[in-house]
């Protein structure tokens, strides 16, 4: 489980999801907030994780 915190910072203490995140998440364009949103949470549901707002 983990928790995204001020501008695309994951507080986790899963480091499958550390790892997830670093590899796939952090490499997203940051300049369409909205699209970056929506590729973070396809990412996620694809690695098998749950999303909310």
């Amino acid at each position: 489980m983990g928790r995204i915190t001020g501008p695309r910072i994951l507080r986790t203490n899963d480091d499958t999801l550390k790892k997830i995140w670093a590899e796939r998440i952090e490499q997203l364009d940051p300049s369409d907030q909205e699209r970056w949103d929506s590729e973070m949470e396809r990412i996620l549901l694809e690695e098998g994780h749950s999303t909310r707002k």
